[in-house]
Parts: structure tokens; sequence; C-alpha cells
């Protein structure tokens, strides 16, 4: 083998060696949660383009790699999706350059041919990847144009166009490519899971190099566990020929393919697993969860005809990490099919079925979406399908809105609300649906319910854009979708919507203003919407029937509870009712006052801290709504407090809860970050059963901040040790952008780009630094030095010092990019990209990330006989947490600590 000398590919080359190979593996080729295979290439043409490219890796992962026999060069591939007409390929960020530099690797030991030229374009933040000659099919790629470009234009045999367009002529070459081997390798690709196992990869680059070599010898042999992969129809089928050319049957040694367990389908939708004895029943209502998939109708019941559903979505990680999800996924699948069925004779088999279709920004992902063509306007139209196995359902007491579902007995959101929440909020997000009225419409589908059953849900509240059908009124249904989609194939308008542009997110004190003078402006999603309609009841309940309701919502960082908050105080002071917010952090009080209140003192006055009650009358408010109650404390005296108040003090949770007729708590224990923060679930909940009161809980599950990244959420708890077990490695998902710098400057530059460019972006550290106040002229004082960079805390008063904002305004106010913030001004709000520096107080010795508070400066942790060194960890943790979700779009990490910078690399 030749080996490419440039400077850019030996790096690359040395950056794998050893160690750090294993490092490497994060970036080995792995289908992340929210991606779909489909079977192979839709064309002959796009199995031309999507071979090259494949090719060109494989090859590149020899050559680069080190000179091992069974080493390979991992693939710089995070995600795969494919189009009708295309492959959606996500690139880490931090990959960009190795995939260039493997996309022009050459190796002229296999020449023959001038090899295939490949054509390279950007449109839109999508770099697209084509053969001159094969223009309808395209390889897209989601990575930085920016930074591709840069390392292709520096590559030998790279050609600059006019329009911004590169054509790579100096890749691999190779001798004309058999149908057969283009097919295999579009088929690979689409199976790019395989890659996570470097064996898989090793033979597989062996594989390839003995077929374009056309040599005699010995067909490369697949491990057992490649074997017995490769020939499951998981993703699909293959053809006789693509596996013949792949397999070419069990070789001598391997096992045979394993009997195909049964699939289950048919009979009871519910789908059981069992743990330690006992069998718990996955409800088939769960949505695919982290699955993606779609295909037409008429192509999923050719799959349940073939016994392939289950391990099609299945999926390797499912059944060996998470029993209890694969069933769910195989249950919620079983559902779409039978779905398929009804399509199938409705006569739209040609409709596209989207499975699991995320909501853009959020973590949340609905049941089904349908993308076809409007019969009369030819235009795309789509229709989103709820299917609920509910077959007893009634309207809750003094609510249209909410629903009790039995036997279980849990209270939702009736289901033609929420359809028609997902419409509106799929109309407002994708720029697809923004111009043409009518292109969405919703349906509620109650497959087993008889009308008898669920007739409030019927007569009530009708919705005419997202109406509810039953068994009884299946052909209605059917009608229904017959008037919105017609017999026409529905690959390209499910290709725009899954590729449409997303409007930014609404900023939650942008819009806030207008909440409280208008109308509502937060689009409110299932537990958000079911919380908010669980207020306005329990305010009726208490004018009605003189009744006194605790309302509860837990939820983690970007779940919604102040947009839940804001909505609330919005809609009652526009009806006339007496209501108040309170806080328990000053900077969040503040910037309430300041953005939402500005020039209107009556708003203003709705904003209060929440130790403002000690003295209100008994019920005098209709609702009080608390944000932030993860911040109670034992009492509201403080140094302030006059003596008389402080005799005669009560438990701040008792005040709060006799200020009104509906106090409403807003937390995350998770959250607490020092000492004297009492606000949980259970000291709420405590209190109000004792007194007798009644009381709504309600949990969030979603997430709408850090790109809706569920993946994100759960390896920042896995990171600090929240969940059991050892920190994973981020993968990614393609919904949030992870980042480590290698210092501050380099975390500063990157951010300031981003500031410059429109979005908001900050920097916060722990509280590992003094916190000086300002200087005699006015400056601050650089407190937080790392090296040779350093720079001031945000200011510590209320009160701006030259440009620097108060403290309560660090987070909103523009002049707040050049002071790092702590937890203390970062917690509650939110930002586009957030920088963070880990100070010496969290630190990673033998595989964890461990405390240490004597590092800390913050005076709440000086006092051991107040705070044990298990609060302190604690809180330290927590601390972290906050400050490491506070972007909506990326956060970049660094770390003072050489051990715990190399620790946190090895998990990116």
């Amino acid at each position: 083998m030749t080996r490419v000398q440039t400077k850019d590919l030996a790096r690359l080359r040395t950056r794998y060696t050893g160690e750090t190979y294993q490092q490497a593996q994060g970036l080995v080729a792995a289908v992340s949660s929210g991606e779909a295979l489909l079977p192979d290439a839709h064309s002959v043409a796009q199995a031309a383009v999507e071979s090259a490219v494949m090719n060109r890796l494989l090859m590149a992962s020899r050559m680069l790699a080190v000179d091992t026999a069974d080493e390979c060069l991992p693939l710089p591939v995070q995600a795969v999706r494919p189009l009708s007409a295309a492959l959606r390929v996500t690139v880490p960020m931090n990959a960009v350059e190795q995939f260039a530099a493997m996309l022009c690797a050459s190796n002229a030991t296999l020449g023959g041919g001038a090899g295939e030229v490949l054509m390279v374009t950007s449109a839109r933040d999508v770099v697209t990847v084509a053969l001159p000659d094969q223009a309808d099919a395209q390889v897209q790629l989601r990575c930085s144009w920016q930074r591709l470009r840069a390392a292709l234009r520096t590559a030998p045999g790279v050609e600059v166009l006019s329009g911004g367009r590169l054509r790579v002529v100096g890749g691999a070459q190779w001798t004309a490519l058999r149908p057969e081997h283009r097919a295999a390798l579009s088929a690979c690709l689409r199976r790019i899971v395989l890659f996570s196992d470097p064996r898989a990869l090793s033979w597989l680059v062996a594989w390839n190099e003995w077929a374009l070599s056309h040599s005699r010898r010995d067909r490369p042999r697949p491990s057992d566990e490649v074997w017995s992969a490769l020939a499951k129809p998981r993703f699909g089928p293959t053809s006789a020929a693509v596996s013949a050319l792949l397999l070419a049957g069990p070789q001598q040694g391997s096992a045979a393919v394993p009997p195909r367990r049964p699939s289950g389908h048919g009979g009871n939708l519910d789908a059981g697993v069992t743990r330690g004895g006992t069998t718990s029943t996955i409800s088939p209502d769960l949505a695919l969860t982290g699955v993606t998939v779609t295909l037409a109708a008429a192509e999923l019941q050719q799959l349940v005809a073939k016994g392939a559903l289950p391990e099609m979505v299945s999926g390797p990680a499912y059944p060996a990490l998470d029993p209890a999800l694969a069933a769910a996924v195989r249950a919620a699948m079983r559902r779409a099919a039978s779905l398929a069925d009804d399509l199938v004779e409705a006569g739209l088999g040609v409709v596209s079925m989207i499975m699991g279709f995320p909501l853009p920004l959020t973590s949340r992902r609905v049941d089904m979406v349908l993308a076809g063509v409007h019969p009369e306007t030819g235009d795309d139209s789509y229709v989103v399908v709820e299917l609920k196995s509910w077959t007893h359902a009634h309207s809750l007491q003094g609510s249209d809105l909410l629903v009790t579902v039995r036997p279980v007995g849990a209270v939702q959101l009736h289901p033609g609300v929420q359809v028609n929440d997902y419409c509106e909020y799929l109309s407002d997000a994708l720029g697809v649906l923004t111009h043409g009225d009518g292109r969405i419409r919703g349906a509620a589908y109650l497959y087993d319910a008889l009308d008898q059953d669920v007739s409030e849900l019927l007569t009530r509240r009708p919705i005419d854009q997202s109406p509810v059908f039953t068994k009884q009124r299946r052909e209605q249904f059917l009608d229904y979708l017959r008037a919105h989609l017609g017999p026409v194939s529905g690959a390209g308008a499910a290709d725009r919507l899954l590729t449409s542009s997303v409007s930014p997110t609404r900023p939650l004190l942008a819009y806030a203003g207008q909440e409280l003078k208008e109308r509502s402006h937060f689009r409110l999603l299932d537990e958000q919407h079911m919380a908010y309609e669980l207020v306005l009841r329990a305010v009726e309940r208490a004018r009605n029937a003189d009744r006194k309701t605790v309302v509860v919502v837990s939820g983690g960082p970007g779940s919604g509870k102040s947009a839940i908050g804001l909505s609330v105080l919005g809609e009652l002071a526009r009806q006339g009712r007496s209501v108040m917010h309170a806080t328990g952090s000053r900077s969040f009080t503040q910037t309430l006052r300041r953005y939402v209140g500005r020039g209107d003192l009556q708003l203003r006055s709705m904003f209060r801290y929440i130790n403002s009650f000690m003295d209100s009358d008994r019920n005098g408010l209709d609702v009080l709504i608390c944000d932030e109650a993860h911040r109670l404390r034992a009492t509201s005296v403080n140094r302030f407090t006059a003596k008389v108040k402080r005799d005669r003090a009560r438990p701040q949770i008792e005040e709060l809860v006799e200020a009104a007729r509906v106090p409403v708590f807003l937390l995350d224990e998770n959250q607490v970050v020092k000492p004297g923060e009492l606000g949980s679930l259970t000291l709420i909940t405590r209190y109000a059963r004792q007194r007798g009161l009644d009381i709504d809980v309600v949990t969030l599950h979603d997430q709408f901040r850090c790109g809706g990244s569920r993946a994100y959420e759960q390896w920042i708890r896995s990171l600090l040790g929240t969940d059991e077990g050892e920190p994973v490695k981020w993968v990614g998902d393609g919904r949030f952008d992870l980042r480590m710098a290698d210092s501050p400057e380099e975390m500063e530059a990157f951010l300031s780009d981003k500031q410059a460019a429109g979005e908001t972006a900050r920097i916060s550290a722990g509280y590992c630094w003094p916190w000086s106040d300002p200087q005699p002229d006015d400056s601050l004082v650089p407190d937080v030095q790392v090296g040779g960079w350093a720079r001031p805390w945000n200011v510590k008063s209320d009160r701006s010092v030259g440009d620097a904002p108060g403290s309560a305004f660090w987070a909103t106010d523009p002049g707040g990019f050049g002071q790092v913030g702590s937890v203390y001004t970062a917690q509650g709000f939110e930002y586009d990209w957030s920088g963070v520096i880990i100070g010496p107080d969290l630190i990673a010795r033998d595989g964890r990330l461990v405390t240490r508070r004597s590092e800390s400066k913050d005076p709440a942790f000086r006092s051991r006989q107040d705070v044990s060194d298990e609060a302190a960890d604690r809180f330290l943790r927590n601390a972290y947490r906050v400050l490491m979700t506070r972007g909506m779009r990326g956060t970049v990490l660094y770390s003072t600590d050489p051990e715990t910078q190399a620790f946190l690399a090895s998990r990116m």
C-alpha cells in the first residue's frame, strides 16, 4: 500500500495510533437513535454515487491506519438517513477534516482507470456529493461546509470551480465496478451500524479490496457476529446477487444464520418483558422512542408479510441494552402495520409513513406523519396521526380538554387537542409548512374503541383540524385520509418534510411580554398543555366549590416549566384574576420585571420573590406561581427582616400555600445548588396531604433546550454521575453540537464568532476563583485566570459597571459577553451557545469525576458543620449540570485540569 504523505494526512494517521485509536472509536460509524435505515438504493444512479463515496472511505480507512493487518481507521460518520433520491450522512463536527482527507485519499496500486470524479457543492448548510453524470442521486453531508471546503482545497487533485463548487479528481482509482459490487457497497453503507465493531469494518475493507482486484484468492470471511448481522433482514431485504457477492453462503467453520425468533405479529398488541420473574406490560401507545422510520404503506405491509418487522427496527442495541424499549418499539411498529393495512385498502399504499417523526428542537416524537400529495391542489400534504389503544375514556370533570383513561385512571390530554398542538407547532417550526394553508392536518385514531365507550371525547370540544375516530368510524377515518392524500407517491413530500429548514426557537423573554398583554405565544405540548389545563381547572373548582388545590410541575432543564408559568400568568391576567409570579432567583425576577413589565407598573408588580408573602392574606390571590421552587427555604427570614416579623415567622411553604387558592410550584430538584434550598416534590406533597388539600402533580419528560437532544441530557447525567454506571461516550444525534476547546482563548474566539453572527453566547465557570468588587476606576477585576487568559466575573450588583450589565442581566444583555457567569447568574436562563470552564472543584480521577470542595470559593461551602461533604458533592455536581444545560444549540467545554481535559476528550 502506498501512503499519502501530505501534512494533514500524516497528522491524521498518527492521531489514530496506539491508545488513541481506542478513543477514536467515538467517531466510528454508528446509527444515531433518531435515524432510519431503508433497504438498498432506490436506483442504479443512487447506488453509483453511494458506492463511489463508500469505496473511497474504505480504501482510505486502510491507507490512513497504522501498519497492522487488522486495524482500520474508523469511518467518521455519525448517522445515516436515506431519502428517496439521496442519502443523508451526518459527519461529526470534529471529524470534518478527517472525512475530507479520506474522501481525497488516493491509491495508485489499484489503478487501471482514472477513477470516478465527485462534485461537491453546498446549499443551506447541506453539502452535496454527486457524480457529474448522476445528478439525480446524491450523498448529502450534514457537516461544516467551511471546514470541509478548507480541508478539500488544500488536498491534491481538487479543482475549485465557480459557484462555490469543488471537484475531487484525485481520489482512489479502481477498475469498473460490477453492478452487484456497487449494490453491495450501497447496502453496506445503509447498514453502517455494523461498523461500530472494528472487526466488521476490517472485514469490509478486506472484502472491498478483494472485489476490486477481481482476485481468485479466497473471499475474506466475516466473523460469526458479522455474518449473523449481515444475514438478518433487520434493515430490509438484500438481493440474492448482493448477498452472494458479500457472503457467498455460510463459510466453513462459520455459524449458520440463527433461526428467526417468533415475530409475534397479530394477537394482543401489548408487548410483555420479563425481569426478575415478573412481567410488566409495555403500552403500545409508547411512541417509537429514538427511532424514525420512513416507508411507503405498501412496503411496510410487505415487510410484515415477510416477518422482517421486529428485526428491522430493533437494531443490535435495543434487545441487548433495553429489552423494555425493544418491546415498546415492536409494539408500536405492529400498531403502525395495522395502519398500513388501512392505507393500502384505501388505495393509499404509496403514501409515505414517517414513524416516530421528531418535533424540531424538542425530544418529543409523534406517532405518525403521513406524507403525500393533496388530491385537489397537487401540493405536498401531511396528516399527523396519533394512534391510541384506548378502549374506555371520559372527560375529566370541570375540563373539556382533559380526559381520564380507564382502567388505569390516568389523566391525559384530549387526543384531538394533542394532535392539534402538534400541527400548530410544526406549522410554526418548519419552513416547508409556512407557505400554503391546509398543508398539514391531524387525526386521532382510537382503533380499539367503540363510540359508546369514548362518547364524551367525540361530543365535547370538537376540533375540525384534528378529529377523533374510533373503530366504528374506520370508514370515516379512511375518507378523511383520502380527502387530504391522493394515490400518488409521498416520497418527495416526506423528503421535503424531513429536510425542511427549522425556524429559530421563540426566546422565552422576547415573547413573555406579549404573552401577558395579548395572547398565547408559547406552543405547549402534551404534559405541558396538561399542566396548564390542570391549573385553569383548579381555579374554576376553587371558585365554585371553595376548594384549594396545590399543583406541582416537575421537570429537568429546558422542559418548559417557565413557559407553562408565564402562559398561566398571561391567561389568568387577561381574565382579570388575581395572580402573581414568584421566584427564588433574584436574577430571574429582576429580568422578568425588566423585559416583561417594561413601561407597565402593574405588570412589574406581578413579579415577586418567594420570601415576599410573610404578611399575605389567606387565599388573597387566585393563583400564585412559584417558579424555581426548588429554591424554597425553611423560612422567609433574612438579615433585613424586622424583629417583629422574625418572631412570628412561619415555614415558607406554609406562607406560599396559604397565599393563594391555587398555589403552583415549578421545580427541578436536581438544580439545588446551595445549602438551605429545600424545595422538593416530597416536601410540597407531604405538606398538602397533611392539611387535606387536593394535589395535582405533572412530570415533564420532554427536552426543549439543548436542541431537544435526549442523548445530550443522558450524556450529562452519565458524566456527572447522577446515573449509575460508567460515563458513556458522546456519539451525537444530529440535534446538539458538543465540543471541546483546547484553551479558554479558543473557546472565547469560537463563541465570539457566534455572537458576531447574531447568535447569543456566554461563558460560565465553576465558582473556583475569588470574586472581587470593582476597582476605584469602576473597572472589573479579571479574577478568572487560566494561564495567560483572564476575564472578570459578571458584575456583583444590579448596577451596571461600564459596559458590563448588572448581574441580573448578564445572561440577557449583549454586554454580558466578556464577563464569566456563575451558576447564580446562569440558572433559569438560556442562550444559543454555552461555554463552560470546569474548574479544579470537579476533576477526573480513576475514570470518573470527583468533587473537591476545598477548591470552591463559594462562601456557602466554607463550613463543614453546616454543609456535609456529601451535600457539597451534590451541590457542585448540580451546579455544573445547570451550567452545561444552558445552551440551545451547542456547548463548548474546557477543563483547567489536564487529566480532566483528557478524560472529557475520551468521552466525546
